[in-house]
């Protein structure tokens, strides 16, 4: 908390050693001619001019109301992607598990030693480059998704080994 001097504005410079100190007689001068300003009557003040609009006003229906901005969608963790693939697909948690991690650890090693990814649902992942961040490397990539997939009725999944 900043603590302001009382009395004075402020503005005021803060007295030094190398600013010199007013007289006595300095003061009661200056005092005294504070003292005569105030004394004498005020002029009449002239009256203020009005002022003339140089801008027209804008109706108010062409005045921009300030929405607010849209929340941002909970990110996708590892855990709600598997239940996800899991429901989709109708394997078993620890399948889906295993085939989720071997896709991952490609897609991992892929990126890191700058390649790029063409992956037909997601779209195309171009490596830009590698900076050092505080918690380590950094991969700038940009991502291209392809148009949304149409919703078909016939799953796109291959059928599990025990339901052949």
């Amino acid at each position: 908390m900043v603590s302001r001097p009382t009395g004075k504005s402020a503005t005021t410079p803060r007295k030094t050693a190398a600013t010199p100190r007013k007289s006595a007689a300095a003061k009661s001068a200056s005092a005294s001619r504070k003292r005569v300003a105030a004394s004498k009557p005020a002029a009449p003040a002239a009256p203020a001019p009005t002022p003339t609009p140089t801008a027209k006003p804008v109706p108010v229906s062409a005045v921009a109301t300030l929405t607010p901005k849209p929340a941002k969608p909970p990110k996708l963790d590892r855990k709600e992607l598997l239940d996800r693939v899991t429901a989709g697909t109708g394997m078993g948690r620890n399948e889906v598990r295993k085939v989720l991690d071997a896709a991952l650890v490609e897609m991992r090693a892929t990126l890191a030693a700058g390649a790029d990814l063409d992956i037909s649902p997601l779209g195309k992942v171009k490596y830009i480059k590698t900076k050092q961040g505080r918690q380590g490397e950094v991969l700038i990539c940009r991502v291209k998704l392809d148009e949304a997939p149409e919703k078909t009725a016939t799953d796109p999944l291959a059928k599990p080994a025990s339901a052949r």
